[in-house]
């Protein structure tokens, strides 16, 4: 699945404490009356770099924004989950794989 460049998995997925784990910072900040937040893991269910997938699939990539985020991690979630990780002090704990092999166990 994660090769597949048709395949929705190239986007994003997020683990369920992490889902719980944004719901609680959200609920606890107090001095802001609305915000938006991606929470999403950090990478992608790709088994390759993010933006290779991503100009296979469309044929080009679009504006890279924040370009650091796939020099440091290819595998970077489309999602920039950057504002989360600022405002929030969001932090991914697990990735697919170790998802995976926890279920594995």
């Amino acid at each position: 699945k994660g090769q597949d460049v048709n395949n929705y998995h190239v986007w994003t997925y997020v683990s369920p404490d992490d889902v719980s784990q944004g719901f609680r910072l959200a609920l606890e900040l107090r001095d802001v009356k609305f915000d938006t937040f991606f929470i999403t893991a950090a990478d992608g269910l790709n088994q390759r770099p993010t933006l290779v997938m991503h100009e296979e699939r469309y044929g080009k990539l679009p504006e890279i924004r924040k370009p650091d985020i796939f020099e440091k991690n290819p595998y970077a979630s489309v999602m920039d989950i950057s504002h989360a990780r600022e405002r929030l002090g969001y932090e991914p704990t697990i990735n697919w794989r170790d998802m995976v092999a926890r279920i594995a166990n």
